[in-house]
This record gives C-alpha cells, structure tokens and sequence, in this order.
C-alpha cells in the first residue's frame, strides 16, 4: 500500500482539500556502514549509517490484512542510528528519506519494545520522527521495525517469517489556507 490521502468527499459533498498527504511503505535495509559525513545532521554520535530501499505493498480491503509486503521499489532512505539510553534501549535516529518525487528529512527516536520474542535473535523497535520537507509546514514518521541478529541478511529478508525491517506511516502537512470570513 503507497496511499495517498489527498482529498475528502462528505455525504453533503463537501470536497475540502485535506492539508494532509499520508504515505505507507515498508523499508529493508541494503546496507550498513560505519557513520559518515552525513550522521553529524543528527546532533549527537552515531553508531552506525544505514541505506534503506523503501516498498510499497498491498493488504487485503476487506481487513486490511498484509497480502504483499514488497510491491515495487517507492523509494530509498539513508539512516544514522546512535546510543541515547541503553535501559530503555533507546536509538537516536536521523534519515533522510526520498520518495514520491519527495526529499524528506526525520530526527526522532526508535525505542526497544521487546528482543528475543516472538524468535530467539529479534529484536521489535517502535520509531518516531518529526519531519521537515519543502512544501511542508511539518509532519510525523512511525514505524514498528523487526530486526534480526546479523546486520544484513541480503539472502532471506525475512527473520524467520518475520517481515523486516520497517512499516512505516509518513504524515505530512501543508500550510491550512486562512479560512475566508464572515463580514
């Protein structure tokens, strides 16, 4: 599912714009590095620079139900994971992401939800971000991220029938129009 929310119907016929564009893709990570350059944007120290190629994927209408978890390549997204906390775990966590004709920027935090469950070696990570890209007043990023023992694991994407890594939601505003008033 790549959706995009760009326009409202109400019964009366109300067709408002929404301020709001939302997008869904799923991420699996392609590399890992040592930090470059590029994780200094995240104002603290980075452990590690990661480059994601970004999906798009289809559930099923009736529940909504993941049916396809790799449609097509939407995109890419280069990350900077650092230290913050270790109890909780918690990442600081900058990217840079680029899809739908989009150059978006995040920093946030991914924080450990629970390792070595459902599967010995994995690892779930609740992530958020506040968002900034041009045309845009702001936005937000939410992923739940499954994670696996080794750094890549290029040959079985999934962890042992465990999609990784991210689901990802984006959320981007544009600037609301001053509302026309009443004289």
């Amino acid at each position: 599912m790549f959706a995009v929310s760009a326009a409202r119907a109400s019964d009366d016929g109300d067709d408002t714009p929404f301020i709001e564009t939302i997008y869904n893709f799923r991420s699996e990570r392609v590399s890992r590095l040592a930090p470059t350059a590029f994780c200094d944007a995240m104002g603290a120290p980075a452990l590690v620079e990661d480059l994601f190629d970004a999906y798009s994927y289809e559930t099923r209408a009736k529940d909504g139900r993941v049916v396809n978890a790799a449609t097509r390549k939407v995109g890419t997204i280069r990350v900077c994971l650092g230290l913050k906390t270790v109890s909780p775990l918690v990442f600081n966590f900058y990217a840079q992401f680029q899809f739908a004709g989009l150059a978006v920027t995040g920093l946030g935090v991914c924080t450990q939800q629970f390792g070595n469950f459902p599967v010995a070696g994995s690892s779930f990570f609740v992530c958020n971000q506040s968002l900034t890209s041009p045309g845009y007043v702001g936005g937000v990023l939410v992923t739940t991220s499954a994670n696996g023992p080794a750094a890549i694991e290029p040959s079985d994407p999934n962890l042992f029938g465990i999609h990784e890594t991210s689901f990802a939601t984006v959320r981007l505003w544009q600037q609301r129009e001053a509302e026309p008033k009443d004289d």
